[in-house]
């Protein structure tokens, strides 16, 4: 018999991963009339964020090292019994988890060694380094995090430490587990300009012809929260981070600076850069050696796939 294909999309973040897992979510019995499962296990705003949740901070098995584990074992947490049981009872020829939750996991074998009777295939997308941490920032310091650090600080750390700049080493990380034919990598820049949702349902064994009965959902807060917004409103928001803002507070101050940011932004006055040449010189320059190795194990390709 045909193993059950499972497919996990691990992000990274910042690579459109909101908006494709709205859309996923939207379409879902569209995706199960292709023979793709997309479960509601352990869902929240459209994806499978608490499945991604159990292993990082319930297994305490983050990169950031500092998550105190409250299970020992993968088995204990009943949603990663659920999704077993699904892989096995449901007719549908393969299953799809998404959560960027994922990237920040510093040991896949707890999946493969709990799922390994199941033919798993990764689906990650890279950004260009230097976009990809800026973008992050923000989303730190406009999420639940409540990040108030300065981004200089935050980008030293991020990179000296937490390392998450390396794509080669999140990438050997899945693929010394999953075998690296099972990783679907791909370059978020160039998946945008040919459309990530269709490019997505492809790699997913999605035709064309089905694509084209996918319906695109109206944008949700959820997504709008998380767009670039003017540097000067994130300052704000950083500044406030400083203090002990009741939530609902917090959350009128952060639509109110979202909506002037794109004021700004219809105006032709929005600033976005928050780093500086030199620190987007030196990002890039950090990671020349790791890209290179991505470029030409995963692509086959000598050139610099982030600037062409």
């Amino acid at each position: 018999m045909k193993k059950k294909r499972l497919y996990i999309h691990i992000g990274t973040h910042k690579t459109g991963t909101t908006s494709l897992q709205n859309f996923l979510f939207a379409n879902r019995k569209k995706l199960a009339d292709a023979g793709v499962s997309y479960p509601e296990i352990g869902i929240d705003e459209g994806a499978q964020h608490v499945l991604g949740g159990n292993l990082v901070k319930g297994l305490g098995l983050s990169v950031f090292g500092h998550t105190k584990p409250k299970r020992s074992n993968i088995a204990e947490f009943p949603l990663w019994k659920e999704l077993a049981s699904h892989l096995v009872t449901t007719p549908m020829k393969s299953v799809l988890v998404s959560t960027e939750e994922f990237e920040w996991l510093s040991r896949p074998e707890v999946i493969r060694n709990y799922l390994f009777d199941i033919d798993v295939k990764i689906v990650i997308y890279l950004r260009r380094q230097d976009k990809y941490l800026e973008s992050l920032y923000q989303t730190f310091v406009k999420g639940p995090r409540h990040l108030a650090q300065p981004f200089p600080a935050w980008l030293n750390k991020a990179m000296s430490v937490w390392k998450i700049h390396d794509y080669f080493s999140l990438l050997s990380r899945w693929a010394d587990i999953f075998g690296r034919e099972n990783l679907i990598v791909r370059i978020f820049e160039k998946e945008v300009q040919s459309g990530l949702e269709r490019g997505f349902l492809s790699l997913i064994g999605i035709s064309s012809e089905l694509a084209d009965l996918f319906e695109i959902p109206p944008k949700t807060w959820d997504q709008a929260r998380r767009e670039t917004i003017d540097v000067r409103c994130l300052e704000v928001i950083r500044l406030g981070n400083q203090m002990d803002i009741p939530r609902s507070r917090r959350e009128n101050l952060l639509r109110t600076l979202v909506d002037l940011s794109k004021n700004l932004e219809a105006a032709g006055r929005i600033e976005k850069q928050l780093s500086t040449l030199q620190e987007r010189e030196s990002i890039m320059s950090a990671v020349a050696r790791s890209n290179q190795l991505v470029f030409r194990e995963y692509f086959g390709s000598s050139s610099d796939l982030f600037s062409s």
